[in-house]
């Protein structure tokens, strides 16, 4: 079922970590919630409820006393935002950059409508949060 927000709701994290790694929740929904597995916020860690109702869209929710970043709208959209590009990286090969063009191009071809090139490629995995000190990035594509 596809799940959308309207305009003005709350916005709430889904995606969640079960035994075999970060999923969607919306790959749960086909299961009775007896069938669904145990699962954590990404985020913090903390036991979450899946819920997967049609009146809004599915999402992960923590307990009302939760201090965890993603219990706030804003933080929630971001959250989804990066797991979602993260998820789309992994399966990606290369990442591409498409751009207009006029002229000649740095390599002294022709270009007369657009050109693509080749940003990064043949990453190993993909991390959200990825601590590379003192940074830490919203998603980093890793290489061996």
């Amino acid at each position: 079922m596809a799940q959308h927000i309207e305009s003005g709701e709350k916005v709430s994290i889904a995606w969640v970590l079960v035994g075999d790694g970060l999923r969607n929740v919306s790959e749960f929904a086909h299961l009775t919630p007896r069938q669904r597995p145990a699962a954590l916020c990404p985020i913090c860690r903390e036991p979450v409820t899946m819920r997967l109702g049609t009146k809004k869209a599915y999402n992960a929710a923590h307990q009302p006393d939760s201090i965890c970043g993603a219990t706030q709208p804003e933080t929630a959209l971001h959250q989804n935002a990066k797991f979602y590009l993260a998820q789309q990286l992994q399966l990606a090969h290369k990442l591409e950059i498409d751009e207009p063009c006029i002229g000649l191009g740095p390599d002294y071809e022709e270009c007369l409508s657009r050109r693509t090139t080749v940003f990064v490629a043949n990453w190993d995995d993909t991390q959200v949060e990825y601590s590379l000190n003192p940074l830490r990035p919203d998603i980093v594509l890793l290489s061996q």
